[in-house]
């Protein structure tokens, strides 16, 4: 509280000395010269910031003193000069007027005059257009122009003919800045007058004069301008301008003919500029009264028009688009008139559309089109009300057009008619049920293709309820109306096109529904049941195939059964034992060398030590010997450090196989030399347990930060090694984007740390976009942030305990490159950690 109190002292007491500044002070900054102190300008400025504006007079006196003062410099005159202008009072006009005829002053004293409200300061500076020359006087000039002098038109007049062309063409500019009556003749008279070099500034000054004249309500006087500038001798830019500034001089009704007559001229350039200046008018009532013309228009500005009213919405457009619908013979207006209809046309239309679309002709494909894109009011109300008593072909096309708008509320009616008796129609209305169906419309589907003997129907049913189940992300309503359709379908064909269905629904009822149709009496339903068993997306069918392989009689169906579980097994986003788990399932149940072969294939790919030690024993096979060694050097390639030594044992007992062929004798020695990669490089951590994606709908990166996935609880997520190749130089980038893809979404990495000793180091991270770091199930640092990748960007200390620790890292994604890099440095961060070692977890 007391220094508070000190400070407000100080503040006033500096206030008080500011307010109170002595004629010396304004002695000595009259004789400053650049490049010295400004101090006492400077304690001038002061008090004219504190001072009030009835306390300006004693600050001007000293001010017009201090510059009339014999020792005051060209410098200091400038500085108190401006300051000057801002305090000035009538009684100061004299002393700006005579430093107006310096051209060392010249410049500050008519800046300081140009905005005083008084009409002192506009005689000082008319009676310097005839005391001044050169740079001085164009000067001049312009300050006239811009106060709008009408006091000046004569004077300026005068300078418009000066034989110098840069004061002729500075004095043309301040005429149309002045912008009077009287100022608009002097340029009308001058238009004919001036040598050519300067008739562009007597165009350009008329349209700022025009402008001006329209501010002050004078409209007609301007658009008598306007109008007169728009003569196709002079400049396109100037007849441009003019057109614009014709267009807000007008009333709307005249406007609005204006721009109807400049549509229909000859003038290529001015119809253009006429439609994009109709285009930008804010004025909607002007550009309402211009629709409202379009039926009177020739057919080629209608056809002009027509096309910027089809991006227009906004324009009242309807009555007169419908007007040249109904009286144009012309095909491409009428297409453009059609075009329209999209954006303007409402329910009052579809009618009329409908019957257009029917007919089979180029119109018609056109007004099918439009209906599907007609964004009007009552539009799906009005083509339900007509549908009952359209005939056949309209009935099509308001079909398609309910599928094409996406008109969920016609699902109903289109249910109905797809249990109807007209067998066209059905089928119509189940395609356009297939476009905007939800899963309550599967249970219908469902029981056509149950019952129909309608081949295409059924086909058509099928690929409709396909297309939901796909789509629908809750997927047991599907389930539950398919299931139950199974046991009540009549025919074979409708049993067999369930059966192709089941599998998109996922649900335990319909993997066992499937299981149960294997041992149907049909031959086709028992096939087309396999072949939905050897489809199901998920591994919990990979056991009933291979029971179905162990066991079947038939060998077509066995094959069929093991390569279903072979695409299982590929499935690169289950966990790697489930997945070796399968091959190891068909390796035994497996009769051909084909199958045998396609396993070791996949094996090759899974990058765990189950894989590796599969495909040793299957190396001892003769014929499946030589590929299953090129697998095991991929999977150790792909996961050295994850094996360590015990990879490294299995490869070294692989390479005394007798007759080993050079070419595999080097990819082992590879692969060991893969095991022995650690799991860190130049301090960079290398060798990594991949999980991810994951998202939630809804969330994006930022709230995907702290919403917790399977990884972060304990034995949750599924994982997979990734290791940086062994070639890669410099920073050793983990490249998210390309391992998994996607956005919104967020990944995670897990690594094992041993200390020799107890010790902090320190995590240097970056990531794209944010990251978490957990450290023995602890948070111990990041970010959540949207950045592109830098080097160390995140620094997070880790205190270490001698032997192992558990290193977590969650990385969003927003969009775009994902990736990390983490490198760990000493606690000081100068060099590489010592005594720690990192491998995969």
């Amino acid at each position: 509280m007391k220094r508070s109190l000190i400070g407000l002292a100080a503040v006033l007491c500096f206030s008080a000395m500011a307010a109170d500044v002595g004629p010396e002070v304004y002695a000595a900054a009259a004789k400053y010269t650049f490049g010295q102190s400004r101090k006492d300008i400077a304690t001038i400025e002061e008090e004219i910031r504190n001072a009030k504006s009835d306390a300006y007079k004693p600050i001007e006196e000293k001010l017009i003193a201090a510059i009339k003062s014999a020792d005051a410099t060209p410098d200091a005159k400038r500085y108190l000069l401006r300051l000057l202008g801002i305090v000035a009072s009538p009684k100061a006009v004299p002393a700006l007027a005579e430093c107006l005829k310096d051209q060392n002053t010249c410049h500050a004293a008519r800046i300081a005059l140009e905005p005083l409200p008084f009409p002192e300061a506009g005689a000082a500076l008319r009676d310097a257009l005839g005391q001044t020359k050169g740079n001085l006087l164009i000067g001049i000039v312009s300050s006239v122009g811009a106060r709008r002098d009408a006091a000046a038109v004569s004077a300026l007049k005068k300078l418009a003919e000066d034989a110098d062309a840069t004061v002729a063409s500075a004095s043309i500019f301040a005429l149309g800045e002045v912008g009077t009556e009287e100022a608009a003749q002097v340029l009308n008279d001058l238009s004919g007058k001036v040598p050519p070099v300067l008739q562009r500034a007597v165009l350009r000054a008329q349209i700022t004069c025009a402008n001006e004249l329209a501010k002050a309500g004078k409209g007609d006087k301007a658009a008598t301008i306007y109008q007169a500038l728009m003569d196709a001798k002079n400049p396109k830019a100037q007849r441009i301008a003019a057109l614009k500034g014709v267009l807000g001089a007008m009333d709307r009704e005249k406007a609005a003919k204006f721009i109807a007559e400049q549509l229909q001229g000859e003038d290529e350039g001015m119809r253009t500029a006429t439609l994009a200046a109709y285009c930008a008018s804010t004025d909607k009532a002007l550009r309402d009264a211009l629709a409202e013309k379009l039926p009177e228009l020739k057919p080629a500005a209608q056809l002009a028009l027509l096309g910027v009213l089809s991006e227009m919405p906004e324009v009242a457009a309807r009555k007169g688009v419908l007007k040249v619908l109904q009286d144009s013979k012309d095909a491409q207006i009428r297409a453009a008139a059609l075009d329209c209809l999209a954006v303007h046309g409402t329910g009052e239309d579809a009618g009329m559309l409908v019957k257009m679309a029917a007919a089979s002709d180029d119109e018609g494909k056109i007004a099918k089109k439009v209906i599907e894109r007609m964004r009007g009011a009552g539009v799906n109300e009005a083509l339900t009300k007509m549908f009952e008593g359209a005939d056949q072909a309209s009935r099509a096309v308001i079909l398609g057009a309910f599928a094409a708008r996406r008109a969920e509320s016609a699902l109903p009616m289109l249910v109905k008619l797809m249990n109807g008796t007209d067998a066209a129609t059905a089928l119509e209305a189940t395609k356009a049920i297939e476009t905007l169906g939800t899963a309550a419309e599967v249970a219908p589907l469902a029981g056509v293709i149950a019952s129909t003997s309608d081949e295409n129907l059924r086909k058509a049913a099928e690929s409709a309820a396909a297309a939901i189940c796909t789509r629908v992300t809750d997927k047991e309503p599907c389930s539950k109306a398919l299931v139950p359709a199974l046991e009540q379908a009549k025919s074979t064909a409708g049993k067999m096109a369930i059966l192709r269905l089941l599998p998109r629904v996922r649900s335990e009822a319909a993997l066992g529904a499937i299981r149960l149709a294997t041992q149907a009496k049909e031959a086709e339903v028992s096939e087309a049941a396999i072949r939905a068993l050897t489809e199901w997306p998920e591994l919990n069918a990979a056991p009933h195939l291979l029971e179905l392989a162990k066991t079947t009689q038939n060998q077509t169906h066995a094959v069929l059964a093991l390569r279903g579980c072979i695409r299982l097994a590929g499935l690169k986003d289950k966990p790697l034992p489930d997945r070796v788990s399968i091959y190891k399932g068909v390796l035994e149940a497996a009769k051909r060398a084909d199958e045998k072969k396609q396993v070791i294939a996949g094996l090759g790919e899974v990058p765990a030590m189950e894989a590796l030690e599969l495909l040793q024993k299957c190396a001892a096979d003769k014929e499946l010997g030589d590929d299953a060694i090129r697998a095991m050097a991929r999977v150790a390639k792909q996961a050295g450090p994850v094996f360590g030594d015990k990879g490294a044992k299995v490869l070294e007992e692989l390479k005394a196989t007798p007759g080993l062929s050079a070419e595999l004798s080097k990819a082992i020695d590879e692969a060991i030399k893969a095991t022995k990669n650690a799991g860190m490089a130049d301090g960079y951590m290398v060798a990594w347990m991949l999980s991810g994606p994951y998202a939630k709908e809804g969330e994006d990166h930022t709230k995907l930060f702290d919403t917790v996935f399977p990884p972060e609880v304990k034995g949750g997520g599924a994982w997979r090694p990734y290791v940086v190749p062994p070639e890669t130089k410099g920073p050793r980038v983990i490249p998210l984007d390309k391992i998994f893809g996607g956005n919104n979404c967020v990944a995670y990495m897990r690594a094992e740390i041993e200390s020799e000793i107890p010790q902090e180091i320190l995590l240097e991270l970056g990531s794209d976009d944010g990251a978490k770091v957990w450290l023995d199930d602890k948070v111990v640092g990041g970010s959540n942030a949207t950045r592109a990748m830098t080097e160390g960007s995140d620094k997070i200390k880790l205190k270490l305990e001698k032997g192992a620790h558990t290193l977590l890292v969650k990385i969003t994604q927003g969009g775009g490159e994902w990736q990390a890099v983490l490198r760990l440095r000493s606690a000081s961060g100068k060099g590489e950690a010592a005594g720690v070692s990192v491998r995969p977890k």
